[in-house]
């Protein structure tokens, strides 16, 4: 490690695949190896060693009990849509897109809309075509029709 005078460096790497008393057996050993460097002992003897690291880990548990960890909740993302383009062509050729005259989107709700064919629809409303507009969406709209949920651009 070094002589006396000189820093002497230990690195532990932990990885993620340790568990929690592997944990415990490396705070122990570089403990010990902490003890060992202040004194300047070159090489313990190995019964010495495991002894030590024995009293560190008993010592270690009676200073800083297991803390329960909490368990946080399963956030579910929602289930990607498609756009309009990604759908059948079956689906596709049922359906008339609507023709987009404006497209207002505002962090507000209440100020969001669209014009089709210059009539206002709001989030809520069903337009001509029998589809319903859920979302208006920065840079789309979300629509609802015949069952299918997808994103139509603007």
């Amino acid at each position: 490690m070094g002589r006396r005078g000189q820093n002497a460096f230990l690195v532990v790497e932990l990885r993620p695949e340790f568990l929690l008393c592997q944990i415990d057996s490396v705070l122990c050993r570089l403990k010990l190896e902490v003890q060992r460097l202040k004194l300047g002992i070159s090489r313990p003897k190995q019964l010495d060693h495991l002894a030590a690291a024995h009293f560190c880990r008993a010592e270690f548990r009676l200073a800083r009990p297991r803390q329960h960890f909490q368990t946080l909740p399963v956030q579910h993302s929602e289930p990607e849509i498609p756009e309009l383009n990604e759908l059948s062509l079956e689906f596709r050729s049922s359906f008339d897109p609507p023709r987009m005259d404006v497209h207002v989107y505002d962090d507000d709700p209440s100020r969001r809309f669209i014009l089709v064919d210059l009539k206002r629809f709001v989030e809520g409303d069903t337009l001509d075509s029998g589809a319903k507009l859920e979302k208006i969406q920065p840079e789309s709209i979300q629509l609802y029709y015949q069952g299918t949920r997808f994103l139509y651009d603007r």
